[in-house]
């Protein structure tokens, strides 16, 4: 059997959810002695996790800037009008629930220029785009973080200067608590009951559950 087929553990996929947007991959390639390049970066794309800002990423280089208090301003409320705060699902066979849960911070805007402007004042995530968008002349560009780490340095620098959307950022930040706290073990209930909150904050299909 090769390398890149071998089944993925539970607390391998865990620990690649946190190292593979943000380490670099000699970093990478050191927690996964056993296995490929390719069959950790297959697997990671699979899981909808990016790169990009780890191409640009250091052994021992620290992921989330410290940011002067204009910036976190500025980030804050950019991310309350035109960004997203959400903890997203993924399918999958190794998780012993069926998916895994990955906290994730976006932007998204038809204007190139202010997306890579953002993406320059907070030096950490990834870029993408352009998007075709039927709804709109102009097609739309992505900013985006991810993982457990990255999310909660980043929204604990920022949570306080948002004027919207700060009950989301709290019920990530928890989140990524309880994760870190526990990550080879399930999913806890607290955590299955946050991503559901989060989710029905942003509207997203769910049933209504009581608060």
């Amino acid at each position: 059997m090769r390398q890149q087929t071998k089944r993925w553990k539970e607390d391998e996929v865990a620990l690649l959810l946190d190292a593979y947007p943000v380490r670099a991959k000699a970093e990478v390639e050191s927690l996964f002695p056993q296995r490929g390049w390719a069959g950790i970066d297959w697997k990671g794309r699979r899981l909808g996790l990016d790169r990009q800002r780890a191409r640009h990423t250091h052994p021992g280089q620290k992921p989330i800037k410290q940011f002067s208090e204009h910036e976190r301003s500025l980030i804050a409320w950019s991310i309350a009008w035109e960004g997203s705060i959400g903890i997203h699902q993924h399918a999958s066979k190794e998780s012993r629930k069926g998916f895994w849960l990955v906290p994730k911070i976006g932007l998204s805007n038809t204007e190139e220029n202010l997306i890579r402007q953002f993406y320059r004042i907070v030096d950490c995530g990834g870029l993408n785009g352009p998007y075709p968008d039927k709804r709109r002349v102009k097609p739309i560009w992505y900013w985006h973080l991810t993982s457990v780490g990255p999310c909660y340095e980043f929204l604990q620098q920022v949570i306080d200067h948002l004027p919207d959307k700060r009950k989301r950022a709290k019920l990530v930040l928890r989140f990524c608590e309880l994760r870190m706290q526990n990550w080879n073990s399930p999913y806890s209930n607290e955590e299955i009951r946050i991503h559901q909150e989060v989710r029905f904050l942003n509207h997203r299909r769910g049933l209504p559950f009581k608060l």
